[in-house]
């Protein structure tokens, strides 16, 4: 379960949505997509600028949603080499890759992950497979066999509302990406590669605006690498490994919310 594709000698970048495409009657959309090339270079950016409901959630203002970041590095088209913003509507969906290790910062001595514990989720970061620190950023695939800690007890999918707007509780800062004061929940777009990453961290895209306040819990920031978010009240909805849906309480313990991201820790949940 890899969310990027290789394209030998080199790595082009296409995240975990678009091969899902075919299975939500979304097929003609893949049927114009090229994996030659990255997923915001035409012509794939006008498939992904595209707004796809299903990745919207109701409860979430201001639909539809566009990123819009401004890149500075020529990549190929193709026309050949050139600098192409990173432009594609947004979503209210994300894949968590696993745990930072930073977390035990947020959590009591006793919760705390002990050294070597797998922290990796059931989808995927391409890279090396291996398990140093941290080890889900080098998370080459998976399969169902690897997700130890059961299915129904590791989670696929879960919201991140909003993005790229930056919400910290219910106070909005729009994104802005230029500037002395920038603002941005990172991986808004439904075709970014950013939008797969792991929980337990509060570093903000920029030092502009401080580091992520607040308890770690969901609910508390939709910014990227720090925890699920949605606009529901009192909690979010997540997509487990076995199918099933669960609304979880925005009071789930944090620990208990890392032992659901983690497909091998070897973790018991205890109940809230």
């Amino acid at each position: 379960m890899a969310y990027t594709n290789k394209s030998d000698p080199v790595i082009r970048w296409h995240n975990w949505v678009v091969f899902l495409l075919p299975y939500l009657e979304e097929g003609n959309r893949l049927a114009s997509y090229t994996y030659t090339y990255d997923w915001w270079v035409p012509p794939n950016q006008d498939i992904v600028k595209a707004n796809l409901k299903i990745f919207n959630c109701p409860t979430t203002p201001m639909q539809p949603r566009m990123q819009n970041k401004p890149e500075t590095v020529a990549v190929p088209t193709p026309s050949g080499m050139q600098v192409v913003d990173k432009q594609g509507a947004c979503g209210d969906y994300f894949a968590p890759t696993g745990v930072f290790w930073e977390i035990n910062n947020e959590l009591p001595v006793a919760d705390r992950f002990s050294a070597g514990t797998d922290l990796r989720g059931a989808l995927c970061w391409h890279g090396q497979d291996t398990t140093t620190s941290p080890p889900w950023a080098f998370n080459y695939s998976n399969r169902m066999n690897d997700i130890m800690d059961g299915t129904s007890n590791t989670i696929l999918l879960a919201e991140c509302a909003g993005r790229e707007d930056v919400w910290r509780g219910k106070t909005m800062m729009p994104a802005v990406y230029t500037g002395t004061i920038r603002a941005r929940a990172r991986g808004g777009a439904w075709a970014t590669t950013d939008n797969a990453y792991g929980i337990g961290q509060r570093t903000p895209w920029h030092v502009s605006t401080g580091t992520v306040p607040g308890t770690m819990k969901i609910n508390n920031s939709n910014e990227w690498g720090h925890n699920f978010y949605s606009f529901h009240n009192g909690g979010a909805n997540f997509a487990f490994t076995d199918g099933s849906v669960r609304f979880l309480n925005e009071n789930t313990s944090l620990r208990n919310l890392a032992n659901y991201v983690t497909r091998a820790g070897g973790e018991v949940i205890a109940p809230d």
